[in-house]
Protein backbone atom coordinates (compact mmCIF):
# COMPACT_ATOMS: atom_id res chain seq x y z
CA UNK A 1 0.00 0.00 0.00
CA UNK A 2 1.34 3.30 -0.77
CA UNK A 3 2.87 5.65 2.09
CA UNK A 4 1.21 9.22 2.32
CA UNK A 5 2.51 11.94 3.41
CA UNK A 6 0.43 15.29 3.90
CA UNK A 7 2.20 19.02 3.68
CA UNK A 8 0.60 21.25 6.08
CA UNK A 9 1.30 24.96 7.10
CA UNK A 10 -0.69 28.42 8.33
CA UNK A 11 -2.18 30.40 5.47
CA UNK A 12 -1.04 31.89 3.66
CA UNK A 13 2.06 29.55 3.79
CA UNK A 14 2.67 28.28 0.12
CA UNK A 15 2.04 24.83 0.59
CA UNK A 16 0.49 24.22 -2.94
CA UNK A 17 3.70 25.98 -4.42
CA UNK A 18 5.81 23.53 -2.12
CA UNK A 19 3.89 20.33 -2.90
CA UNK A 20 3.51 20.87 -6.27
CA UNK A 21 7.42 21.18 -6.80
CA UNK A 22 8.02 17.81 -4.29
CA UNK A 23 5.42 16.01 -6.90
CA UNK A 24 7.38 17.38 -9.72
CA UNK A 25 10.64 16.19 -8.28
CA UNK A 26 9.72 12.59 -7.55
CA UNK A 27 7.83 12.49 -11.02
CA UNK A 28 10.75 13.17 -12.31
CA UNK A 29 12.85 10.46 -10.43
CA UNK A 30 9.90 7.98 -12.08
CA UNK A 31 7.70 7.55 -9.31
CA UNK A 32 4.15 7.36 -9.50
CA UNK A 33 1.85 9.75 -7.58
CA UNK A 34 -1.78 10.90 -6.82
CA UNK A 35 -2.48 14.16 -4.59
CA UNK A 36 -5.22 14.28 -2.52
CA UNK A 37 -5.80 18.26 -1.19
CA UNK A 38 -8.32 19.08 1.40
CA UNK A 39 -10.32 22.13 0.91
CA UNK A 40 -12.45 24.23 3.08
CA UNK A 41 -14.84 24.99 0.30
CA UNK A 42 -17.57 22.60 -0.16
CA UNK A 43 -18.50 23.82 -3.96
CA UNK A 44 -15.44 22.10 -5.80
CA UNK A 45 -16.04 23.29 -9.49
CA UNK A 46 -14.76 21.24 -12.34
CA UNK A 47 -13.50 22.16 -15.61
CA UNK A 48 -15.90 20.29 -17.16
CA UNK A 49 -19.71 20.24 -17.25
CA UNK A 50 -20.24 21.04 -13.63
CA UNK A 51 -24.38 21.23 -14.51
CA UNK A 52 -23.92 17.57 -15.44
CA UNK A 53 -22.50 16.22 -11.99
CA UNK A 54 -25.43 18.50 -9.82
CA UNK A 55 -27.97 17.44 -11.50
CA UNK A 56 -26.56 13.75 -11.41
CA UNK A 57 -26.12 14.78 -7.50
CA UNK A 58 -29.68 16.23 -6.55
CA UNK A 59 -31.58 13.07 -8.49
CA UNK A 60 -29.66 10.92 -5.42
CA UNK A 61 -26.51 9.77 -6.67
CA UNK A 62 -23.45 9.29 -4.19
CA UNK A 63 -20.86 9.11 -6.78
CA UNK A 64 -20.73 11.07 -9.99
CA UNK A 65 -18.33 9.97 -12.99
CA UNK A 66 -17.41 11.98 -15.79
CA UNK A 67 -15.44 10.03 -18.55
CA UNK A 68 -13.29 12.00 -21.69
CA UNK A 69 -10.55 10.29 -23.91
CA UNK A 70 -7.73 11.98 -21.80
CA UNK A 71 -8.98 12.39 -18.10
CA UNK A 72 -11.49 11.61 -15.88
CA UNK A 73 -13.54 13.14 -12.84
CA UNK A 74 -15.21 11.76 -10.40
CA UNK A 75 -17.14 13.53 -7.61
CA UNK A 76 -18.07 11.23 -4.70
CA UNK A 77 -19.93 12.76 -1.25
CA UNK A 78 -17.59 12.51 1.43
CA UNK A 79 -19.77 11.07 4.06
CA UNK A 80 -17.15 10.89 6.88
CA UNK A 81 -14.18 9.19 4.97
CA UNK A 82 -10.61 9.63 5.93
CA UNK A 83 -7.61 10.10 4.32
CA UNK A 84 -5.94 6.53 4.90
CA UNK A 85 -8.94 4.80 3.77
CA UNK A 86 -9.39 7.19 0.68
CA UNK A 87 -5.90 6.93 -0.42
CA UNK A 88 -6.07 3.04 -0.57
CA UNK A 89 -9.14 2.97 -2.01
CA UNK A 90 -8.97 5.01 -5.10
CA UNK A 91 -5.08 4.93 -5.11
CA UNK A 92 -3.29 1.88 -4.36
CA UNK A 93 -1.82 1.38 -7.16
CA UNK A 94 0.48 4.61 -6.65
CA UNK A 95 4.11 4.61 -5.30
CA UNK A 96 3.12 7.75 -2.72
CA UNK A 97 0.47 9.71 -1.72
CA UNK A 98 0.74 13.31 -1.29
CA UNK A 99 -1.09 15.27 0.57
CA UNK A 100 -2.11 18.83 1.69
CA UNK A 101 -3.98 19.65 4.98
CA UNK A 102 -5.26 17.25 7.29
CA UNK A 103 -3.02 18.66 9.85
CA UNK A 104 -6.50 16.66 12.56
CA UNK A 105 -5.02 13.25 10.92
CA UNK A 106 -2.60 11.93 13.99
CA UNK A 107 -1.60 9.04 11.79
CA UNK A 108 -0.41 10.85 8.68
CA UNK A 109 3.12 11.99 8.39
CA UNK A 110 3.32 15.72 7.76
CA UNK A 111 5.72 18.24 6.35
CA UNK A 112 5.31 21.87 7.47
CA UNK A 113 5.65 24.91 5.36
CA UNK A 114 6.30 27.84 7.84
CA UNK A 115 6.76 32.12 6.74
CA UNK A 116 8.27 33.97 9.20
CA UNK A 117 6.74 35.33 12.05
CA UNK A 118 4.28 32.86 12.49
CA UNK A 119 3.94 30.16 15.01
CA UNK A 120 4.77 26.82 14.45
CA UNK A 121 2.32 23.96 13.95
CA UNK A 122 4.57 21.35 14.77
CA UNK A 123 4.44 22.12 18.25
CA UNK A 124 0.20 21.36 18.06
CA UNK A 125 0.30 18.72 15.49
CA UNK A 126 1.09 14.94 16.02
CA UNK A 127 3.80 13.34 13.12
CA UNK A 128 5.53 16.40 11.92
CA UNK A 129 8.22 14.44 10.65
CA UNK A 130 10.24 17.90 8.99
CA UNK A 131 9.85 21.75 8.22
CA UNK A 132 10.24 23.28 4.96
CA UNK A 133 11.12 27.20 5.99
CA UNK A 134 12.13 30.66 5.08
CA UNK A 135 13.54 31.75 8.48
CA UNK A 136 15.77 30.04 10.49
CA UNK A 137 13.86 27.42 12.92
CA UNK A 138 15.80 25.02 15.51
CA UNK A 139 15.26 20.95 15.30
CA UNK A 140 16.21 18.57 12.52
CA UNK A 141 15.14 17.76 8.89
CA UNK A 142 14.56 21.57 8.59
CA UNK A 143 14.62 22.82 4.78
CA UNK A 144 14.92 26.14 2.80
CA UNK A 145 11.57 27.27 0.67
CA UNK A 146 13.44 27.52 -1.86
CA UNK A 147 15.60 23.68 -1.93
CA UNK A 148 12.18 21.37 -2.72
CA UNK A 149 14.78 18.76 -4.18
CA UNK A 150 16.44 18.17 -0.80
CA UNK A 151 12.48 17.79 0.57
CA UNK A 152 11.90 15.26 -2.20
CA UNK A 153 15.36 13.26 -1.24
CA UNK A 154 13.48 13.52 2.45
CA UNK A 155 10.67 11.75 1.17
CA UNK A 156 12.20 9.57 -0.99
CA UNK A 157 14.55 8.19 1.78
CA UNK A 158 12.00 8.54 4.42
CA UNK A 159 9.38 6.50 3.03
CA UNK A 160 10.21 4.60 -0.59
CA UNK A 161 13.46 3.66 -0.43
CA UNK A 162 12.20 1.15 3.01
CA UNK A 163 11.07 -2.03 2.82
CA UNK A 164 7.40 -1.25 3.05
CA UNK A 165 6.33 -3.12 6.29
CA UNK A 166 2.13 -3.68 5.39
CA UNK A 167 1.53 -6.17 2.77
CA UNK A 168 -1.60 -6.60 3.30
CA UNK A 169 -4.38 -3.79 4.35
CA UNK A 170 -8.12 -4.57 5.85
CA UNK A 171 -11.19 -2.08 6.00
CA UNK A 172 -14.41 -3.15 7.63
CA UNK A 173 -17.06 -0.10 6.56
CA UNK A 174 -14.03 1.93 5.65
CA UNK A 175 -12.14 2.29 9.31
CA UNK A 176 -8.47 0.49 8.81
CA UNK A 177 -8.22 -2.35 10.92
CA UNK A 178 -4.39 -3.19 12.42
CA UNK A 179 -3.27 -6.67 11.25
CA UNK A 180 0.03 -8.07 12.79
CA UNK A 181 1.86 -9.62 9.98
CA UNK A 182 0.82 -13.17 10.89
CA UNK A 183 -2.36 -11.97 9.30
CA UNK A 184 -1.15 -9.96 6.94
CA UNK A 185 0.62 -12.89 5.33
CA UNK A 186 -2.02 -15.33 6.04
CA UNK A 187 -4.72 -13.32 3.85
CA UNK A 188 -1.95 -12.39 0.84
CA UNK A 189 -1.51 -15.95 0.71
CA UNK A 190 -5.00 -17.26 0.71
CA UNK A 191 -6.44 -14.68 -1.58
CA UNK A 192 -3.01 -15.14 -4.09
CA UNK A 193 -3.44 -18.46 -3.86
CA UNK A 194 -7.22 -18.36 -5.00
CA UNK A 195 -6.11 -15.40 -7.72
CA UNK A 196 -3.67 -18.10 -8.88
CA UNK A 197 -6.57 -21.05 -9.89
CA UNK A 198 -8.09 -17.98 -12.08
CA UNK A 199 -7.81 -18.13 -16.20
CA UNK A 200 -5.69 -15.08 -16.03
CA UNK A 201 -3.10 -14.03 -18.28
CA UNK A 202 -2.10 -10.64 -16.02
CA UNK A 203 0.68 -11.53 -13.26
CA UNK A 204 -0.94 -10.00 -9.66
CA UNK A 205 1.26 -7.75 -8.53
CA UNK A 206 -1.83 -5.69 -6.50
CA UNK A 207 -5.23 -7.35 -5.59
CA UNK A 208 -8.16 -5.39 -4.44
CA UNK A 209 -11.17 -7.70 -2.76
CA UNK A 210 -13.86 -5.97 -1.34
CA UNK A 211 -16.44 -8.11 0.08
CA UNK A 212 -20.15 -6.91 0.28
CA UNK A 213 -22.21 -8.60 3.21
CA UNK A 214 -25.89 -9.35 2.95
CA UNK A 215 -28.16 -8.24 5.28
CA UNK A 216 -28.85 -11.73 6.12
CA UNK A 217 -24.83 -12.49 6.50
CA UNK A 218 -24.99 -15.79 5.89
CA UNK A 219 -27.96 -15.62 3.46
CA UNK A 220 -25.17 -16.74 0.26
CA UNK A 221 -22.16 -18.24 1.78
CA UNK A 222 -21.98 -22.05 1.77
CA UNK A 223 -23.22 -23.88 4.59
CA UNK A 224 -19.62 -25.51 4.78
CA UNK A 225 -18.01 -21.82 5.30
CA UNK A 226 -20.55 -21.00 8.28
CA UNK A 227 -19.09 -21.79 11.39
CA UNK A 228 -20.89 -21.70 14.61
CA UNK A 229 -21.07 -18.30 16.77
CA UNK A 230 -17.94 -18.72 18.20
CA UNK A 231 -14.42 -17.43 16.68
CA UNK A 232 -11.50 -18.91 15.37
CA UNK A 233 -9.25 -19.36 18.03
CA UNK A 234 -7.02 -16.93 18.65
CA UNK A 235 -7.78 -15.64 15.19
CA UNK A 236 -9.13 -12.33 17.01
CA UNK A 237 -6.81 -12.03 19.39
CA UNK A 238 -4.16 -12.15 16.51
CA UNK A 239 -5.70 -9.42 14.38
CA UNK A 240 -5.84 -6.93 17.54
CA UNK A 241 -2.06 -7.79 18.40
Amino acid sequence: MPPIISFIGRKPSDTTMVASQVVSHLSERGYSIAVIKSVGDNTIISNQSETDIVTCQQTGSRAVSLLGQNQMIIRVKKGGLELTPLAYRFFSDVDIVIAEGFEDDSRIAKIEVSRAGRDLLRNQVKRVIGVVSDHQVAGDSVFRLGNTKKVACFIENRLLLKPKPEQTVLFINGKKIALNGFIQRFLAGAVLGLVATLKTKEDAKNIELCVRIPTDKYADVPPMLVSSDEPLPGFADAVRS
